[in-house]
């Protein structure tokens, strides 16, 4: 979940357009055993709707992370969330919703 401070803005789907495949990029380059790192998630998105929504406009970024069917949180005081050690993280457009609120 996203929100901004940019008055007047009115483009929540050319977000998900482009938000959305940049976090399913992220998701889907992480090698076996890596855990996924919110931070740089939330950076990717960032990067894909800079040109809609500069970064200092963004007022809420919230990312709800799902594991085999259970919500996950990241590890205490960082912002990793580990998967099985000689697993891997895949998702698809279906898994990933981009919404702002």
């Amino acid at each position: 979940m996203w929100n901004t401070i940019a008055p007047n803005f009115t483009s929540q789907a050319a977000v998900a357009q482009l938000g959305q495949p940049a976090i399913i990029s992220y998701i889907n380059s992480l090698y076996v055993g890596q855990p996924i790192n919110v931070f740089a998630m939330q950076n990717a998105f960032q990067e894909a709707i800079s040109s809609l929504i500069s970064f200092d406009q963004l007022s809420r970024m919230v990312v709800n992370v799902t594991i085999n069917g259970s919500s996950v949180t990241p590890t205490t005081g960082t912002g990793l969330i580990y998967g099985d050690v000689e697993g891997y993280f895949y998702t698809t457009a279906a898994n990933v919703v981009v919404q702002q609120g």
